[in-house]
């Protein structure tokens, strides 16, 4: 028997069926991202211009509540686009590692300068 090309016939749909049921895709959301990240510090939003195509941004700030001189010597703030037009053109799980790779990047190099201040 080629079970390539043979067909199941004359079978009795009550003892033989198949139920398929479609794998639920989840959304990709910007809260279940963050929740993945678990960085109180970091923010995701999306930035659109008329002149251009729409694309997000990891926002890292340790002081979102203060700004100008308000804000302490030591207080971390960077950003990183992302350049895509919608949140499920990546898979959450890229997002993820996206931000995650920001966040120890930025606290690596808040740690090495608090190093520094503390070495002089």
């Amino acid at each position: 028997m080629n079970t390539e090309t043979e067909t199941v016939r004359d079978f009795d749909s009550h003892i033989f069926s198949i139920k398929v049921k479609p794998k639920s895709r989840k959304r990709v959301s910007r809260h279940r991202i963050m929740q993945q990240i678990a960085c109180p510090a970091l923010s995701l939003a999306k930035c659109s211009y008329s002149c251009r195509d729409a694309y997000f941004i990891f926002e890292y700030d340790t002081h979102p509540h203060l700004s100008g001189e308000n804000r302490p010597e030591y207080a971390l703030w960077d950003t990183m686009s992302v350049y895509v037009a919608q949140l499920n053109h990546m898979s959450e799980e890229q997002w993820v590692a996206e931000g995650k790779a920001f966040v120890d990047a930025i606290e690596a190099t808040g740690r090495s300068e608090a190093e520094q201040e503390q070495a002089q």
